[in-house]
């Protein structure tokens, strides 16, 4: 009997050693007409992905993850317009055309707009890749985005870049979901107009309690078995 309760405290033991801290997702979004639709890595992500097109310069939409499974995430989104089409700039003819081709924009008269993300993990990490390159090839555009009071702008120097520039023609931002699992920033334009061609968001999901617990007691199965050797 004893044995037994040895050998099953052992193999929860393993089972939280085992356990992952976290389980990470990936969501990505394009802004576009129909008929451009992006698929495959950004600065991040792999061969094939799938990305969320948005052809709509506002509204609400439930979002895929990156393997084309539903996310049970929603996306709120806002601005002035919407220009659709291919790349014109550096991107032009590769295989990010699609993404850094279309885009939603904001005039700097209009000041600020936002964008949501709900149904999140709660008190989550995650990483937001705003890609704002745009058409840069007509000058004097610069994004700023606020997330949590941290304010972060885009510089344009290279109209023609054909790779991505952090702080040029994307922006990485990190930062933690609120205790409802909703993630909020607004952007605006720092010069002329505000463009944003698309983002994903990587999310580190929190551990389920009943992982935590499985971890715990395996833990302890692991100390009683040391203790009786």
């Amino acid at each position: 009997m004893k044995t037994n309760l040895l050998k099953l405290t052992c193999g929860l033991a393993l089972l939280g050693a085992v356990a992952p801290a976290s389980a990470q997702s990936l969501i990505d979004i394009q802004f576009n007409s129909p008929g451009y639709q992006q698929t495959g890595a950004a600065v991040i992500g792999q061969s094939g992905d799938y990305w969320n097109l948005l052809t709509a310069y506002s509204g609400t939409s439930s979002l895929m993850d990156s393997q084309d499974a539903s996310s049970g995430i929603s996306f709120t989104w806002a601005a002035h317009g919407l220009q659709g089409g291919s790349s014109s700039d550096g991107f032009s003819g590769g295989s990010y055309a699609n993404l850094m081709g279309g885009y939603i924009y904001n005039l700097i008269s209009n000041g600020s707009q936002t964008m949501s993300f709900a149904n999140l993990s709660a008190d989550a990490s995650y990483t937001l890749y705003i890609y704002t390159q745009g058409d840069s090839v007509s000058g004097g555009r610069e994004t700023s985005v606020t997330d949590s009071g941290t304010t972060y702008t885009t510089t344009p120097t290279d109209a023609t870049a054909s790779t991505f520039i952090a702080g040029q023609n994307y922006l990485e931002i990190t930062g933690t979901t609120d205790g409802s699992g909703n993630l909020q920033f607004t952007y605006q334009a720092a010069v002329n107009e505000a463009d944003i061609n698309g983002i994903q968001l990587s999310i580190n999901s929190v551990p389920e309690p009943s992982t935590l617990a499985l971890a715990g007691l395996g833990g302890l199965g692991l100390l009683l078995f040391r203790r009786r050797k």
